[in-house]
């Protein structure tokens, strides 16, 4: 089983998560680690730090789902992985999410980091262009 945490700014990763919810049900396989605007990036480092040792002492296959490529989670994710069994995709949006909690008990979490950057990929359209 494929553990799968929301990093983000503020409250993005809870939001997404209780939007999966209002599709998929309740889900209890997937967690949100947030970002508080008061909240130093000692604290924040350490709080992931934690967790990631956490998870990999459990020897759980853990998929990492960042909100943004650059900001302070995904640099303190960048630090705190290295070398560790773990997978991360940046961008995280409700497509993407919606197909990690379809697929995360049926795929690898390799397969499915890859698989989850194609439906990001296609997730992303101009849905009316001007002719």
């Amino acid at each position: 089983m494929i553990k799968i945490i929301i990093i983000s700014h503020g409250k993005f990763g809870e939001a997404l998560i209780k939007s999966s919810e209002m599709i998929m049900g309740d889900q209890d396989e997937v967690e949100a680690i947030a970002l508080d605007t008061d909240q130093s990036f000692d604290a924040f480092f350490n709080i992931i730090r934690k967790k990631i040792n956490k998870l990999t002492t459990n020897n759980s296959e853990v998929l990492l789902l960042i909100d943004m490529l650059g900001g302070t989670p995904s640099n303190i994710i960048a630090a705190t992985t290295k070398g560790k069994p773990i997978y991360v995709l940046t961008g995280v949006n409700l497509p993407i999410l919606l197909e990690a909690l379809a697929l995360w008990n049926s795929l690898s979490a390799s397969e499915l980091t890859e698989h989850l950057l194609q439906t990001g990929r296609a997730s992303i359209t101009i849905l009316n262009k001007p002719i």
